[in-house]
């Protein structure tokens, strides 16, 4: 299976979003408050890790028909 660097880069980043952000009470962006920050928090890390493991599956499946 072959992953490319920037995919790994992106889910690492994604994930150390949400877990750096999981205990906080506020969050901000450019001094703007992010709404309910538990739940971006968790969106963050749940979309980094499916950064990583959604291109393999799909790479898989299209290796399979083949």
């Amino acid at each position: 299976m072959k992953i490319k660097l920037a995919e790994i880069v992106m889910g690492v980043t994604f994930i150390g979003i949400g877990i750096m952000g999981m205990e906080e009470k506020e969050l901000f962006h450019y001094d703007v408050p992010i709404p309910f920050p538990d739940i971006f928090s968790t969106l963050c890390f749940t979309v980094g890790i499916m950064w990583l493991v959604g291109p393999a599956i799909i790479r898989s499946r299209k290796r399979n028909k083949d």
